[in-house]
């Protein structure tokens, strides 16, 4: 089949449109390629994040520990005070002994029981620390 010259020149000049376009695509499938790899990364350092997150609040929000410890957060209004309070959960038999539960608690609220109980000798300590340091001094006479 022979084809005329302004025909072939027809064809040829769609061919290299063709090609340039083909081109066009596969740099912008590349660009997206990467840009998808990029995003991928992305996405995997922020799952890394969450998951530290995710551990550090249960963390927080547990009431056993590996030591006994109660904090207060003070606001910078002065006026509400939160407490953290974490507490081992094998003193329970000891706080039983000293009487600050009873060994008939609920399994459920075994941890919140505990909690509070280690608030409760903590509030006991702060009393003992600031009787210490508020009685007056004893002036000795010559």
């Amino acid at each position: 089949m022979f084809v005329s010259k302004k025909k072939h020149e027809a064809l040829k000049e769609e061919l290299e449109k063709e090609v340039r376009r083909s081109a066009h695509t596969e740099n912008e499938l590349e660009s997206r390629i990467r840009e998808s790899i990029l995003l991928e990364q992305k996405n995997k350092e922020l799952e890394e994040q969450l998951e530290q997150a995710n551990a550090k609040l249960e963390e927080v929000n547990s009431a056993f520990a590996e030591e006994n410890s109660v904090t207060l957060i003070i606001d910078d209004t002065l006026t509400h005070v939160t407490p953290y309070v974490k507490v081992r959960e094998d003193v329970f038999d000891k706080m039983v002994e000293l009487h600050y539960l009873n060994d008939a608690v609920n399994p459920e609220t075994k941890g919140m029981s505990m909690q509070l109980a280690l608030l409760t000798i903590a509030s006991d300590g702060l009393d003992q620390i600031l009787d210490a340091f508020s009685s007056p001094i004893d002036t000795v006479d010559e």
